[in-house]
């Protein structure tokens, strides 16, 4: 995925040296033992930290031939332990508050996410379970990778909660645009390693070949199966706190450019790869009502809010990183 929730950083001779030296070098030993990093007195160890990369493996092919290029490893390896950190904070965070989240809430967080990996990111749920087995992954482990998740939702519910009326007025009369369905874009996209690979690609779609099927055919983006579709995702026009953009900034500065509904973009590089991008068509922006113009006023206000408290926490927090 392309969100800026990094969730996720995007990651075939590779792919057995690579899941030998991240799943083996972490496990059993004392490299498993071995402390990545520190938050607030609490531990991350390698083997968390290998553990995080296998679920990353399962949901982004891309990730293999990077880990296995040793000049980037470590820079890849800082990026994912930075993830981890962010997600330990998050959780300490929402102790601090008295935000709580049960186990019941998280299996059934896991639940229905996993109902929508089935289809979109598998096939099938044999073809999932073929894949946890195969990258050593326990339920426990993605299950914790996707709860996390509902840690951003209560935090963001806690400050949604705390705003008054008249906050959330004063909030929407300064940014009138939250009283508004942004314009967006239909997008579609195709995902490659290299721009070569990328210019190889849009020169079969100018001649004549479908956009989805050469999706289907050589996007890495496990969304590929539906033809590379994005839907209506990219914000446009107006400015949307950096909070609630969806996509990395690369990805919507390359959409944006393109100016006719069914023009395929020139190569667009994000950290991901190299993206083309086909424009659907533009959707404009609709009034909302004023009770949904409030709504979401209220939500983007808790978002701004709880962003900015995790900022907070973090300058304040005691983190030391040993990779």
């Amino acid at each position: 995925m392309f969100f800026k929730q990094k969730s996720v950083i995007a990651l075939v001779a590779a792919l057995v040296l690579g899941a030998v030296i991240f799943a083996v070098v972490g496990y059993g030993g004392q490299g498993a033992r071995a402390v990545v990093a520190e938050v607030n007195g609490e531990s991350i160890t390698r083997k968390e930290l290998d553990s995080y990369i296998n679920v990353l493996r399962l949901f982004m092919p891309n990730l293999e031939p990077m880990l296995g290029d040793e000049a980037r490893r470590p820079m890849l390896e800082g990026q994912i332990l930075e993830a981890m950190v962010e997600n330990l904070l998050l959780k300490q965070a929402a102790a601090q508050l008295n935000i709580t989240v049960t186990e019941a809430e998280m299996q059934g967080f896991y639940e229905m996410a996993r109902a929508q990996m089935i289809g979109q990111t598998f096939a099938s749920e044999e073809e999932m379970m073929t894949r946890l087995q195969e990258l050593q992954i326990s339920e426990e482990a993605l299950i914790d990778f996707i709860g996390s998740g509902i840690y951003t939702e209560k935090l963001e519910a806690h400050f949604i909660s705390a705003a008054t009326d008249e906050e959330i007025q004063q909030f929407l009369t300064e940014n009138p645009d939250f009283g508004k369905n942004p314009a967006m874009l239909e997008l579609s996209h195709i995902l490659l390693a290299t721009e070569d690979e990328a210019l190889a690609a849009r020169e079969r779609i100018i001649a004549g070949e479908d956009f989805g099927d050469l999706a289907v055919e050589l996007s890495t983006d496990p969304l590929a199966k539906n033809e590379g579709q994005r839907g209506y995702r990219g914000y446009l026009g107006a400015e949307i706190p950096e909070v609630n953009q969806l996509f990395v900034e690369e990805f919507m500065v390359g959409a944006n450019k393109i100016e006719n509904d069914g023009e395929i973009s020139p190569p667009v590089e994000t950290e991901f790869g190299w993206h083309l991008i086909k424009l659907h068509k533009r959707v404009p922006s609709t009034e909302l009502s004023p009770e949904e113009g409030r709504q979401n006023a209220a939500q983007a206000l808790g978002t701004q809010r709880a962003a900015e408290y995790m900022q907070t926490f973090k300058t304040e927090a005691q983190i030391e990183r040993k990779l």
